[in-house]
């Protein structure tokens, strides 16, 4: 399985590659079609959080997710193969998060960017628009100018 793995807190993070996970005791095995973007992900990368919580390094960050039931452990009745879900990771550490899927999207594909006046869903934004592709930014009208303005040191960001 593809996965954005932070090898040490503060680092750049990079693509990687695990087994695909086994749904457990009481767990649900969920095929991630959208994962979002918080500021406790930036917290957790940047270790702010390591002294109140268990992280397990190399880490994928991410804790909220959407998508559907791959497989459902022992002791799961609430779940099928094949339901649609959402939520967040729920385990009582972090490291294996919701960031399993390479998001790549390049000219004519569409990238909808909701939250994209705060600080993440700009810096999101940036990163969508430098790719070529269409990029729908959903943010309240107190925020939208932020939301089309790349930071400067972002090589190659442009406003639309």
């Amino acid at each position: 399985m593809r996965e954005f793995v932070i090898p040490e807190f503060g680092s750049p993070g990079s693509l990687g590659e695990r087994p695909l996970p086994v749904a457990g005791e009481g767990q649900v095995l969920v095929r991630v079609r959208a994962a979002g973007l918080n500021a406790v992900d930036i917290a957790v990368v940047g270790g702010l959080y390591k002294d109140f919580m268990e992280h397990r390094l190399p880490l994928v960050p991410g804790v909220d997710f959407s998508g559907t039931t791959e497989a459902v452990g022992p002791g799961v009745t609430d779940f099928a193969v094949g339901d649609d879900v959402f939520g967040n990771v729920g385990k009582r550490y972090f490291g294996e998060g919701t960031l399993a899927n390479a998001v790549n999207p390049g000219p004519g594909e569409t990238v909808v960017i909701v939250g994209a006046g705060g600080g993440v869903g700009s810096f999101a934004t940036a990163l969508a628009a430098r790719t070529g592709a269409r990029v729908i930014a959903v943010t309240r009208a107190a925020l939208a100018e932020h939301a089309w303005t790349p930071p400067n040191w972002l090589p190659g960001a442009s406003s639309a």
